[in-house]
C-alpha cells in the first residue's frame, strides 16, 4: 500500500469512528464504572452495552473473546474473522462490534 492509499485508509477509519461516537452511547459516554478490559498476552478486549473492541497489539495471530454473539461488525482494521462470540485477530488489528441484545456477558 502506498503512503497516499494508507493516509486516505487512515483518514476514512478516524471518520467512521468519529460517526460512531456520535450514534453509540457507549463509545462516548465518559464513565469507567460499567467499561469492562480483559487483556492476556498480546491482546486486549473491551466491553461496555452492547459493544466490543478487541485489539492485537502483537505479531502473532490471536483468537479472542467477546463475551457476546455477533450482531453488526462497526469497524475493523485488517483481515479480522468473527465467528460466534470469538474474534480471529492477525497481528497487529483490531475490530469493534455490536452484540445481539440479550446477549451480554
Amino acid at each position: 500500500m502506498c503512503s497516499s492509499d494508507l493516509h486516505r485508509e487512515m483518514l476514512r477509519l478516524y471518520r467512521t469512528l468519529l460517526r460512531l461516537r456520535r450514534e453509540r452511547p457507549e463509545l462516548s459516554d465518559p464513565r469507567l464504572a460499567d467499561l469492562h478490559v480483559e487483556a492476556a498476552g498480546s491482546w486486549l478486549a473491551m466491553r461496555r452495552g452492547l459493544v466490543r473492541l478487541a485489539v492485537n497489539f502483537g505479531g502473532e495471530r490471536v483468537t479472542v473473546p467477546l463475551g457476546g454473539l455477533l450482531d453488526e461488525m462497526l469497524l475493523a482494521w485488517g483481515d479480522v474473522v468473527v465467528t460466534g462470540d470469538e474474534a480471529v485477530l492477525p497481528p497487529e488489528t483490531f475490530v469493534l462490534i455490536s452484540v445481539t441484545p440479550g446477549d451480554q456477558a
